[in-house]
């Protein structure tokens, strides 16, 4: 929660550069979509950053949760669906094609003379002609904007073709010549038993024509050198494509071999897909990489999702290939030689500690767990995998797709190693914040060269969540969701802009202010673009206010869990009147309870404690010292403050000025200090405040991202009625809300709790939330409750999350489960 006023302070900000991130989105019901997804990796080569680019499949209506979870976690900036052309179906149907060119040509009244010119003209033509019906429809449209929220937010998703480069990427052509380049790019030549989409998801591939392009670029020209893997190099290959570099016995076998082995493995950097990423480096965390070494999977299965997923996980931290079906049944008999040595090599390519220890992960999409242990079996029988302690461990696709390890991410060369401080006053910047630009490059051309800026606020949460980008980046050419997004933590927005004038990369930069992020705005924001309204409520009002005396969120919660000052604090709450004779469990007056050291000694079950933690209360003015005096006038018991006190008080009833004396009090012989609870908190804590602030704070112990909250809010959208949210929060970068009980139940009535959850339904789709916490200090939650909310939110985007006593109460900070 921010709080800061108009105070000058400053803030360490890592502004960077990098390419854009791009998913497209390819046709699952694509009878070709062998040859699809090679044109769609043939277009990803094309572009600068492209091999660090996602491909999803859908129907056009739908996209598959596992697919979700890894488009949320890639968090593209700009998604794209692959339109087919007539020169798709040149490549997979020739003989369709030259029938459709030929009915063209036939009714085009050309000259008889120039018929060779005008075919070729229609020829051209052609192949740019969309075909087939395949598109994002309005509601997918409105989801990935949603749950994603990609620059071009509330527009529908784009399409692109094989030879068709968007106006907010950069092509690698433009790119090159300002770059250092090696002297040429590789192809590869393999038996045909072998998918060509194999092995092009791991090197990419040009256009046929891009690589002339290429090769007619200005000296130094890139020449195209193709390697042909012949079949008793296959092994090799595929464990030298997979794996990243040969193994000692694979070095071994090969210098045996090579008088009879013609494979030269070229330089990595001659690969389609590394010189997209020319000028880029990788960055994360330094123990990032040892994650990468230590996780390999398999995606078995010959399915789209099945090739889609083993291309994505690299894409977010995971080392995999993906291994078809087919090849299995291959080897399964014995005329698949090739396809024999291609397996045996991947699965011996993997490390040995990781297949000694855990073992490789094995996981599908399309598969059964039965059908994957079925070719795991076959897989062992014909390579003998397993005979020297070797395993396999079988995981589901969504698994590794949560999976919240971090992975390293392609930046412009350098750009993540210079943070730099900058002068805020309260919310915003005082100036302008320079937009980091491409290192690497010799030139950079306004009318060429787009990148996407990246301005990352030191432990500050900013969600994932749509309207508030464009608040906390000002910029003076666009305030508009095209012109800023929230990319993974960080404040987003493309360069040099929508609009640039001349070549000049420093004229057409455009050097924004930021403002930090605040829950409570931000939630304001979201209200606002659905015709709404926020505000505190009562009870977040007292929150707030109750908090700041606690001396914040973790200390209150601290207090909260301890039990003798959650018993103290508890007490007060306390209505019961104590029983005649009873002196050491306070007193009640005008139905409330003020404590004395008595009373907090019997609590707290130690003297010295219990006066730390009086002093300690009174200091944060939690409690308040006073007396507890009654009127020997009108015979009215009040507690006065030591404040208010002299010899003399007056009675707050009939008015009169009496000195203190023995008649005001009974009991003991001396006038006693009783304790009094500031009456913000009382409220505070009557209203579960404590509830509240313990669940709050267990959301902050278990998030690995900075974290935020507002005090509890009320929102009304349009006439409705207002809701009322016990939590609101940033937590692992997503907006969650929740309810806070004491006891484990949302009310005592089944209308009521449906009531309940269709409040929560209603915001969690307002504000794209993707966990609802439901949190009571009781051991466990009612089973009639927890039965009506899970039907309330099944189907639906945010996923309920039951929290009891025990994690409320507990000081570890471990990752929170949401199964």
């Amino acid at each position: 929660m921010t709080t800061l006023d108009q105070q000058l302070h400053y803030e360490t900000l890592d502004v960077t550069a990098r390419p854009a991130r791009v998913a497209v989105l390819i046709d699952s019901s694509d009878v070709d979509w062998h040859d699809t997804a090679v044109r769609i990796i043939e277009f990803l080569s094309s572009v600068w950053g492209g091999q660090h680019s996602l491909i999803i499949p859908t129907d056009g209506s739908r996209i598959e949760s596992v697919f979700w979870a890894i488009l949320e976690k890639f968090s593209p900036d700009y998604v794209f669906f692959y339109q087919k052309t007539w020169a798709d179906v040149k490549v997979s149907h020739p003989d369709e094609y030259a029938s459709e060119l030929e009915r063209c040509i036939q009714g085009f009244p050309g000259v008889v003379s120039n018929l060779q010119r005008e075919k070729d003209r229609v020829d051209k033509d052609l192949q740019k002609i969309p075909v087939g019906s395949f598109h994002i429809d309005r509601h997918l449209s409105s989801e990935i904007s949603n749950r994603l929220i990609p620059f071009h937010f509330q527009a529908n998703v784009e399409s692109v073709t094989s030879d068709y480069t968007p106006y907010q990427l950069t092509r690698i052509t433009d790119v090159l010549d300002c770059v250092s380049r090696p002297q040429s790019f590789v192809s590869f030549e393999l038996p045909h038993a072998i998918d060509r989409i194999w092995w092009l998801t791991k090197t990419g591939q040009f256009s046929k024509s891009l690589s002339l392009e290429l090769q007619n670029l200005k000296a130094p020209e890139m020449l195209e050198t193709s390697v042909e893997v012949k079949n008793e190099d296959v092994g090799h290959f595929a464990e030298w494509i997979t794996t990243d570099q040969l193994s000692p016995l694979s070095l071994k076998i090969r210098e045996i071999q090579r008088g009879n082995s013609g494979l030269m493995l070229p330089d990595r950097m001659q690969m389609p897909f590394n010189i997209s990423m020319s000028a880029v480096g990788w960055y994360g965390p330094v123990l990032v990489g040892r994650g990468w070494a230590d996780r390999f999977t398999f995606v078995l299965g010959d399915s789209i999702g099945d090739f889609c997923l083993g291309y994505c996980l690299p894409r977010i931290g995971h080392r995999a290939t993906w291994l078809p079906s087919s090849w299995v049944e291959a080897i399964r008999g014995d005329d698949g030689a090739v396809l024999h040595a291609c397996v045996f090599a991947l699965l011996y390519g993997v490390p040995y500690e990781i297949r000694r220890n855990s073992g490789p992960n094995i996981c599908s999409v399309s598969k059964q767990n039965e059908e994957v242990l079925e070719s795991l079996e076959v897989i062992e029988d014909r390579t003998s995998y397993g005979l020297n302690g070797d395993k396999f461990r079988p995981v589901s696709a969504e698994l590794l797709a949560d999976d919240p390890k971090q992975f390293l991410t392609p930046y412009c060369l350098d750009s993540p190693n210079h943070p730099q401080i900058y002068p805020f006053l309260g919310q915003r910047s005082v100036g302008h914040i320079r937009t980091a630009q491409p290192t690497g490059f010799s030139k950079l051309d306004a009318s060429r060269h787009r990148w996407i800026a990246e301005v990352r606020l030191e432990n500050r949460a900013i969600p994932t969540a749509p309207h508030i980008a464009e608040h906390l980046v000002i910029r003076n050419q666009s305030s508009s969701t095209y012109g800023a997004r929230i990319s993974r933590h960080a404040l987003a927005y493309p360069c040099p802009g929508m609009m640039t004038l001349g070549t000049d990369m420093n004229f057409n930069v455009d050097n924004p202010k930021v403002a930090l992020f605040d829950s409570f705005t931000a939630v304001s924001l979201i209200a606002q673009a659905s015709k709404g309204k926020c505000r505190l409520s009562d009870k977040g009002i007292d929150q707030r206010d109750s908090l700041e005396k606690f001396g914040g969120l973790s200390e209150a919660a601290a207090l909260f869990r301890d039990r003798s000052s959650g018993a103290l604090l508890a007490k007060f709450l306390d209505h019961e009147p104590p029983a005649k004779g009873t002196f050491d469990e306070g007193c009640m007056l005008e139905q409330r309870r003020f404590l004395d050291f008595e009373a907090a000694k019997k609590i707290v079950e130690d003297e010295n404690s219990a006066a730390s933690l009086l002093d300690k209360l009174v200091q944060k003015k939690v409690l308040y010292r006073g007396f507890a005096l009654i009127c020997s006038v009108c015979s009215h018991a009040n507690w006065y403050s030591l404040a208010s006190l002299s010899d003399e008080f007056q009675c707050t009833r009939c008015g009169r000025s009496q000195v203190i004396s023995i008649n005001n009090w009974k009991h003991p012989a001396a006038p006693q200090i009783f304790y009094k609870l500031d009456e913000i908190v009382y409220l505070f804590l009557e209203n579960d405040g404590d509830v509240v602030t313990l669940g709050l704070d267990y959301l902050r112990r278990t998030s690995d991202q900075p974290f935020d909250y507002s005090p509890e809010i009320k929102i009304q959208v349009e006439s409705s009625v207002e809701d009322e949210i016990d939590l609101c929060a940033v937590y692992r970068g997503q907006f969650v809300i929740g309810e806070a009980k004491r006891q484990g139940d949302l009310a005592s009535k089944e209308r009521k709790v449906r009531t309940i959850c269709a409040k929560y339904a209603r915001v969690a789709d307002m504000l794209s939330v993707r966990r609802v916490f439901f949190c009571t200090t009781s051991n466990e939650w009612n089973r009639r409750t927890t039965d009506i909310v899970n039907e309330t939110f099944k189907g639906k985007l945010a996923i309920p999350v039951f929290i009891g006593r025990e994690q409320l109460f507990s000081t570890d900070s471990g990752q929170l489960s949401v199964e």
